[in-house]
């Protein structure tokens, strides 16, 4: 009986031993930056800041890109269902609202296309029109309202 309990305290002791994380400057993997394998773990992408957020040139830049996005893709494909009693603004710019919601619909945009983004930065993740339409759906609420 003493001997099987010895037994089970050393194989407690060398299960703790494999469980324990190994130490990075041990690891022959540590120069390749492998991820578990004593190497740093990969940097996450940097998330999107909403536009609102951002100043100066960095915020004129991603309104420049969002109005690419809106006159070369969005009004094109959806501009036909501005009505009279929902007219477009042409000046939807000078609207912090309208902006704010037109960038949180192109980055979902963007997260679920397949298309060539338009900032190298954005994800290129196969299409969920479901996502798009429910960004979209929120938005024309919102704007319907207003």
């Amino acid at each position: 009986m003493r001997r099987l309990m010895e037994q089970s305290a050393q194989q407690a002791q060398q299960l703790d031993h494999l469980a324990s994380a190994p130490s990075p400057s041990g690891s022959p993997f540590a120069a390749f930056g492998m991820p578990g394998l004593g190497g740093p773990p990969p940097a996450a992408p940097p998330e999107p800041r909403p536009i609102l957020e951002l100043d100066g040139e960095e915020r004129e830049d991603e309104l420049d890109a969002l109005s690419d996005w809106v006159d070369d893709f969005f009004l094109p494909v959806y501009g036909a269902e501005v009505t009279t009693a929902a007219p477009w603004c042409l000046q939807w710019q000078e609207h912090d609202d309208v902006v704010a919601w037109l960038h949180a619909l192109w980055l979902a945009y963007q997260q679920h296309s397949s298309s060539v983004p338009v900032r190298a930065d954005r994800s290129t993740a196969r299409p969920s029109i479901s996502v798009f339409s429910r960004c979209r759906a929120a938005w024309l609420r919102r704007t319907s309202r207003s």
